[in-house]
C-alpha cells in the first residue's frame, strides 16, 4: 500500500487517553497508518491524556504526539481533535465517551 504525501489532503486529529500497554499498542498502530493504508484523510498523533502529566508529556513525545493534557477532559475539549481512543481500563471508558460523543468527538474504545 502507498503513502499520500499530499500535504493538502484532510488530516484527522487523534486524542489518547491513557498510557498504558493498550495505549502504547494504539499509539504505534495510529502511528504507522498513514504508511500501511490508503486512508481518504491523514492520521495525525495531535493529543495524548494521562493524569500523570510527566507521564504523560513523556508518552507523548516518544510516541510523536504533538501535545500532552493531565486532563481527559482538556483532550476532549481540544479542537485539533477529531477522534478520541479510550485506552483506560475498561470501566474507566463510559464517562470518557459520553463526554466525547457530547463534544461531537468519535469515539474508539
Amino acid at each position: 500500500m502507498r503513502e499520500n504525501p499530499s500535504t493538502s489532503q484532510a488530516q484527522l486529529g487523534i486524542g489518547l487517553i491513557g498510557t498504558g500497554f493498550m495505549g502504547r499498542a494504539h499509539a504505534l498502530a495510529f502511528g504507522n497508518a498513514n504508511a500501511a493504508l490508503d486512508l481518504p484523510a491523514r492520521i495525525r498523533l495531535t493529543a495524548l491524556a494521562d493524569a500523570d502529566s510527566v507521564r504523560a508529556e513523556q508518552c507523548a513525545s516518544a510516541w510523536g504526539f504533538d501535545h500532552s493534557h493531565a486532563d481527559w477532559q482538556h483532550l476532549i475539549s481540544d479542537p485539533q481533535v477529531q477522534i478520541v481512543a479510550i485506552t483506560t481500563p475498561n470501566h474507566l471508558h463510559f464517562p470518557m465517551a459520553m463526554a466525547a460523543i457530547a463534544a461531537g468527538k468519535a469515539v474508539y474504545c
